[in-house]
């Protein structure tokens, strides 16, 4: 052993004594110190690598890849794992047993990516060169983490690979995105924060939130300072079922494990690993703009809302109507200066990032009205609005309060819901205003079918109307003047002819 040529083995030789080999091995009996608490190879590394021990100046302190697991089995039944993409016939890297023999059905030990009898990876044992990324390594850097994460791959040549973006930031080693390789940037197989082998620093204190992984880089000072979120966003740290969505996207628990009971995070709508969802991107890609279709989403939200559809399946049916402007109005833009084929067809009202508006993250202006919803919607039903050509020519209610005596249940066919004036959330008692009577994702009350990429006329039983003439609540103060009053609602002449 040339780094400790005074080491004794158990039987007190040194490796001029006892030969090379006999370091670690003896013929019938142990050469090393074992404690017996972990399987065989790990036991081995550790007997080095262990505190105390010869090698503990390359101890395995911090959090480290996960040992003795079998990378093809689940750890608990509500757990999802995404990070495996390899079958099992083509792994090939080394499994093991307890007994440090290799076994198909085994688990995941030191030996496993290590070979303690190589010197260096994909190269002559006589190479002279010493590079961290493959000594000792079966495979080098990253291609042996490729084996068993080939799906994390795309990251590569993207604007999340810090040897394009930023070749000179540093991980926690102090190492440079050209030193660590392309995974060690952000995540390192030993001495890493907790939470997917975190390689960077954590500007919170609770770093083991799953967000906090993308704001050590997005933030003021971070290496992704032109990328930070400010103002109103979508919001994190809430549970799509009890909000009474339902959504396949991936959900995190605290620790960042996914779970299908977890919560909103970053990553549920994100993939740092894959700058465009639907397709590879084999080319230089680090220095695009992007827009709803990448961006590192995990599903494209243009032209198709796909991403949002996924909780918010029941807006899912603006698409290709009046509303979706990317049909009606594709030269439009919204406050971020997006067209809606840049901001994707949910985009052009509400911003999932860096909205200067708290209310439903508005991503429009806000035009005349008595209150803030009426005021969205008038921010386009104006004379220099984008619905410049259907502006009613009356739209008031008297501003009598209301109680609303329906069931005002959300989904039912009798919902009929009042706004409060400057928040825009629902109240059982207010003012009746244009969101009372219309939804503006639907066009038409009697079927969710998405629209067809026309300009349609809309009548007294489509035109987004939130529910059948026959159901509103109308007829509670109108009786049976309720349908033509609710008919001839925008109709200043009929009006007048019914008052009189």
């Amino acid at each position: 052993m040339r780094s400790r040529p005074e080491e004794r083995n158990l039987e007190g030789q040194t490796v001029a004594e006892g030969g090379v080999c006999s370091a670690c091995h003896l013929p019938h009996k142990a050469a090393r110190k074992l404690t017996g608490k972990k399987d065989l190879t790990t036991d081995l590394c550790l007997s080095c690598h262990g505190k105390g021990n010869i090698a503990e100046k390359v101890n395995l302190s911090g959090n480290t890849h996960p040992l003795n697991v079998n990378p093809f089995e689940k750890k608990h039944k509500n757990v999802l794992l995404t990070a495996i993409d390899v079958e099992k016939e083509k792994l090939t890297l080394p499994l093991f047993n307890r007994y440090g023999v290799q076994d198909e059905s085994g688990k995941m030990t030191c030996s496993t990516c290590h070979d303690t009898h190589g010197s260096r990876a994909d190269s002559d044992t006589g190479s002279k060169e010493v590079d961290n990324t493959a000594l000792f390594l079966r495979k080098q850097s990253p291609n042996i983490c490729r084996e068993c994460h080939s799906n994390k791959f795309y990251i590569a040549r993207s604007k999340h690979d810090l040897n394009k973006v930023a070749p000179e930031a540093r991980n926690i080693l102090q190492q440079t995105p050209s030193e660590s390789g392309l995974c060690g940037s952000c995540h390192l197989v030993h001495g890493s924060h907790k939470g997917f082998l975190w390689a960077r620093n954590n500007i919170a204190e609770n770093g083991v939130a799953t967000e906090n992984f993308c704001i050590s880089c997005h933030n003021e000072k971070g290496i992704a300072r032109k990328k930070v979120l400010r103002d109103h966003s979508h919001p994190v740290d809430i549970s799509p079922a009890e909000k009474g969505l339902t959504s396949n996207l991936p959900l995190f628990a605290g620790n960042g494990e996914i779970r299908k009971d977890g919560l909103i995070k970053c990553q549920t709508c994100h993939d740092p690993h894959r700058w465009n969802p639907s397709r590879n991107m084999g080319e230089d890609h680090y220095d695009i703009e992007g827009n709803s279709q990448n961006s590192f989403l995990r599903l494209e939200n243009g032209p198709s809302p796909m991403l949002c559809e996924n909780c918010h399946a029941d807006k899912a049916s603006i698409e290709n109507t009046d509303h979706d402007l990317d049909v009606t109005a594709p030269h439009s833009e919204n406050i971020l200066g997006q067209s809606p084929a840049e901001s994707g067809t949910c985009g052009v009202c509400h911003l999932v990032h860096n909205s200067k508006n708290q209310i439903l993250l508005w991503a429009q202006g806000f035009g005349k009205g008595d209150s803030v919803v009426e005021q969205m919607c008038n921010s386009c039903h104006s004379e220099n609005g984008s619905a410049k050509n259907k502006i009613p020519l009356i739209a008031s209610h008297p501003k009598d309060r209301i109680v609303n005596l329906r069931a005002n249940v959300k989904g039912s066919d009798d919902y009929f819901p009042l706004f409060e004036g400057t928040s825009g959330k629902p109240v059982k008692e207010g003012d009746i205003s244009c969101p009372s009577c219309h939804n503006v994702h639907q066009w038409n009350p009697g079927s969710h079918a998405k629209g067809k990429g026309v300009n349609l006329e809309g009548n007294a039983t489509n035109s987004f109307l939130r529910a059948q003439s026959a159901t509103l609540m109308c007829m509670d103060c109108h009786g049976v003047d309720a349908l033509f009053r609710f008919k001839f609602f925008h109709d200043p002449k009929e009006r007048k002819k019914k008052l009189n």
